[in-house]
């Protein structure tokens, strides 16, 4: 049986609501040999993986085997690594601002997960396994445009990561140009908006699913000098709270990703100085990666989190004070 499977097949899962689908899986998990079980997987990921070479299919089907059998400490000690995975296998994902080093990393996580990645981005760059489209989140045109061609080729949306953004540069606010801050509240608060509210008959219809908005630390802080991009990302957490009480009963879970600064070229492009200094605020004196986010979006999406709802996660390196 593939790995992430537990008995259901590709069609069932991806027409199963995510709590009709825990169940199922709870429920028709068969009972097989753990030697035997093993034994052949260990030999099947080394023949086709080696030591370390980066073949998702590999990591995937050794997680699951390390999850099935609780044998994440034996795997340790003979030396075989066994890579964080989620299983969103047979669900279909947007994801929003796919260009940029965020996005890039959430959309190749989802799709090593399993699940069917659509990228949306203004300049769409390829990924591997994954489906492209050009849309600009506040144009809602080109979001209904790009909806019809999902529809009609996947039938469905279980997944929604509202991950575009734009930062702007650093500016009192008594001289920022309007039409700026303007453009940053259009992409990152209302553009948001657009998509979740075009998305939402979509997830409605595929019997419940995932919003998450990425919002950020001057969200809940304030930051000078980014005090449009502050306000935007008050909005976005003040939204994902209010949807997230609304649509809970629905079986769609609405949560919120804050990062603090993360090293990626939106944040380099504030400056050396500017950066020195974000560093120097961290508790663990380091940016935030783009990866380490991506993980939690994954863990977000999957069934592990069937709880949260109005959640908002902070990755700030422990910077958060509340």
């Amino acid at each position: 049986m593939p790995p992430g499977s537990n008995g259901l097949d590709a069609s069932k899962r991806s027409s199963t609501p995510y709590h009709l689908y825990h169940r199922t899986r709870q429920q028709s998990s068969p009972q097989h040999s753990v030697s035997s079980c093993v034994a052949g997987q260990l030999t099947a990921n080394s023949d086709q993986s080696g030591s370390q070479n980066g073949r998702p299919e590999a990591d995937i089907r050794l997680r699951w085997l390390a999850r099935r059998y609780g044998l994440y400490c034996l795997f340790r000690l003979i030396g075989v690594s066994v890579p964080n995975s989620y299983d969103i296998a047979g669900k279909v994902a947007i994801v929003t601002g796919a260009s940029g080093g965020i996005g890039r990393q959430i959309v190749q996580r989802l799709s090593v997960s399993g699940a069917t990645v659509w990228s949306w981005d203004q300049r769409p760059l390829p990924v591997d396994g994954t489906r492209t489209q050009t849309v600009d989140v506040t144009d809602a045109g080109q979001i209904a445009d790009a909806l019809a061609t999902i529809s009609n080729q996947s039938k469905r949306v279980d997944i929604l990561v509202n991950n575009a953004g734009y930062l702007g540069v650093l500016h009192p606010f008594e001289r920022h140009d309007p039409e700026d801050w303007g453009r940053i509240i259009q992409v990152n608060l209302i553009g948001m908006m657009r998509v979740a509210q075009a998305v939402l008959p979509q997830m409605r219809a595929a019997g419940g699913g995932r919003i998450i908005n990425m919002g950020s630390l001057a969200g809940k802080e304030g930051l000078a000098q980014l005090s449009a991009y502050s306000a935007a990302s008050a909005g976005v957490i003040a939204f994902t709270k209010a949807l997230a009480r609304e649509l809970v009963a629905d079986n769609i879970f609405v949560n919120c990703v804050a990062p603090g600064p993360i090293d990626t070229g939106m944040i380099r492009g504030l400056g050396n100085e500017a950066v020195k200094q974000m560093i120097g605020d961290s508790p663990m004196k380091r940016l935030g990666t783009a990866e380490e986010v991506a993980h939690l979006i994954a863990w977000l999406c999957s069934d592990a989190s069937r709880f949260n709802a109005g959640a908002i996660f902070d990755m700030s390196g422990g910077r958060a004070r509340y």
